[in-house]
């Protein structure tokens, strides 16, 4: 068998592959004692005495580098990029730095032509979007059909309604209702609300058309894959200096609960070394906002307190100052709250899990506030309100997660690990509000000194007077032993 030379004018980085090549064939044809001679001397494939010289290790299963500048490469050569796979053994094909560019040049490219057409479709729904929030409308369902409600919208907004093929059958088969009466609210809200008349239901919009389908079909048309570094948040060097210390399964376990169910994945992966650790994450825009403010959370443990808006302050102030005289017998929730509407001029909504038409109401308040009003009602009833959408919104309160009543707090509680187990501060927390409170989508648990918790924010604030009164109570204890 003839082994092929080549010429003077030969790339090294091409002399060397072929070297490698050819070592390879005749290895299986059995000549391996003649060419690792051959590679040893560096004369018998190819006459380039200047091309880097292999070392015997070639034989083995993975090749060393070549150790050049790429800048002194000419056109289609490049250093080799040594890859293996993922057992960390089996040798891969290297990579040249020439591929390696090609193929972030071709990811950039098409990275760019996604960008281009997000940015069209935004520019054919921003107007949509505007009339959204600028529109006012006023509104009386009273058990008016899912679709009909839909054209009545259309007809008044001159806004394009998609309705998804899902969402159509969910609507068919539950020959879903609206009963809703609204006045003077912005149209974005009353959307909203006329969609929450089934949990299923939500909306976006795309290329200036308002797409009604259901949570589950559009999470899952709508996927997209993230990366997230989050080796600060894994190593624990932020924890002491205002952050979080979670570890990945930790840190999945977590994300796992603040997501909503729906289509995608996630994933945390370290490098060949256990280093850079980095959140992979395949799922909705939604979900991936959500993701991104978590993280941002754990590097702070500090949340921005938004800025209430003037209709909530303009409810709060009416619930306050207006008094009124209620005289119910036996009368349906329904009723009650229709007379509250019709004599304070309020969004009073009923969720759609509630049916205020069994639920009965007797009461007879005289001159008492609107708000005390409304809080007796709602005990009587065994429910509980939110500010949702430009209205108060009367749901269960097992619901309240529903609404938005849930959020992640993380508190530092690596002093009182120094003198309590963890599961003993867990079980005080959990005692000190109240067992009836953790039902899902509540939680908690202590992880790297850290009480993690998710809950309302009314039972945050008893959480933190736990914590507080534990401390004292341990600090008076300790004072009281020195004495002694």
């Amino acid at each position: 068998m003839s082994v092929p030379t080549w010429s003077g004018d030969e790339h090294t980085l091409g002399t060397f592959r072929y070297r490698v090549l050819w070592f390879r064939v005749l290895l299986v044809a059995g000549v391996t004692t003649g060419l690792v001679g051959a590679f040893g001397m560096g004369h018998a494939v190819g006459q380039r005495h200047d091309a880097p010289q292999a070392e015997p290790a070639v034989a083995q299963k993975q090749a060393k580098p070549v150790e050049q500048d790429s800048a002194e490469l000419e056109p289609g050569g490049g250093v080799w990029i040594e890859v293996t796979d993922c057992d960390g053994e089996t040798p891969v094909t290297p990579i040249t730095t020439d591929e390696l560019k090609a193929l972030q040049e071709q990811a950039q490219t098409r990275a760019a032509l996604a960008d281009a057409a997000k940015d069209a479709d935004a520019a054919k729904s921003a107007p949509v979007h505007e009339k959204l929030e600028s529109a006012k409308i006023s509104l009386h369902f009273d058990g008016t059909p899912f679709n009909e409600a839909i054209e009545f919208l259309r007809d008044v907004t001159q806004l394009n309604y998609a309705v998804g093929s899902e969402a159509r059958d969910l609507i068919d088969n539950e020959s879903l209702e609206v009963s809703l009466r609204l006045k003077d609210i912005s149209l974005v809200n009353a959307i909203k609300l006329i969609l929450a008349s089934h949990e299923e239901l939500t909306y976006r919009i795309r290329a200036g058309v308002i797409l009604i389908q259901t949570t589950d079909a559009l999470a899952s048309s709508e996927l997209a894959l993230e990366a997230y570094a989050v080796e600060d948040i894994v190593s624990g060097a932020l924890q002491g200096k205002g952050g979080a210390c979670l570890d990945g399964d930790a840190l999945i376990e977590l994300l796992d609960e603040i997501l909503d169910d729906g289509e995608g994945s996630l994933e945390y992966t370290t490098g060949p070394e256990g280093e850079k650790g980095t959140l992979l994450v395949r799922r909705s825009p939604g979900d991936q906002a959500q993701v991104r403010q978590l993280l941002s959370y754990l590097r702070t443990l500090e949340r921005e307190s938004p800025a209430q808006p003037k209709w909530i302050r303009d409810y709060r102030q009416l619930l306050s100052s207006r008094k009124v005289t209620l005289n119910f017998s036996e009368t349906p929730l329904a009723d009650v709250i229709s007379f509250l509407q019709d004599i304070t001029g309020l969004n009073l909504v009923i969720a759609s899990e509630v049916d205020s038409d069994q639920i009965l109401v007797s009461l007879r308040l005289r001159d008492v506030s609107l708000k005390d009003a409304l809080t007796i009602v709602l005990e009587q009833a065994r429910l509980a309100r939110s500010f949702v959408n430009e209205a108060i919104l009367i749901h269960d309160p097992c619901e309240t997660g529903t609404y938005g009543g849930y959020s992640l707090e993380i508190q530092d509680v690596r002093d009182l690990q120094a003198w309590l187990e963890s599961d003993m501060i867990q079980e005080i927390v959990q005692n000190g509000i109240g067992e009836d409170f953790w039902d899902e989508p509540a939680s908690i648990r202590v992880h790297r000194g850290q009480l993690i918790v998710r809950q309302t924010r009314a039972q945050h604030e008893r959480i933190a007077e736990v914590l507080a009164k534990l401390r004292v109570s341990r600090s008076k204890s300790a004072r009281t032993s020195s004495s002694e």
